[in-house]
């Protein structure tokens, strides 16, 4: 097996506490919490060129020792509640 180590673009601060999860298209990866405070970046390539983007959505409150996954649109649909 093959393996490299491939460097991503710098980040413009220094980010601990902070974790990673895959872009909802498994095309890039989403960087949340930790000294991020409430901001959201999203890196991703074309061919070997990487970059961070803010994402337009932010967190309402800075996260810290948070356990982040993502969760499609699927599973969020709140049906009414049928006795009201």
């Amino acid at each position: 097996m093959n393996s490299k180590k491939l460097l991503g673009p710098v980040l413009y601060k220094n980010v601990s506490n902070a974790w990673l999860v895959p872009s909802p298209d498994g095309e890039g990866v989403i960087l949340i919490g930790g000294d991020l405070g409430t901001e959201i970046l999203e890196m991703r390539c074309q061919g070997l060129s990487c970059q961070w983007k803010p994402m337009e959505q932010r967190l309402k409150y800075p996260r810290y020792d948070a356990i982040v996954m993502y969760i499609p649109d699927y599973l969020t649909y709140c049906y009414p509640n049928p006795n009201k």
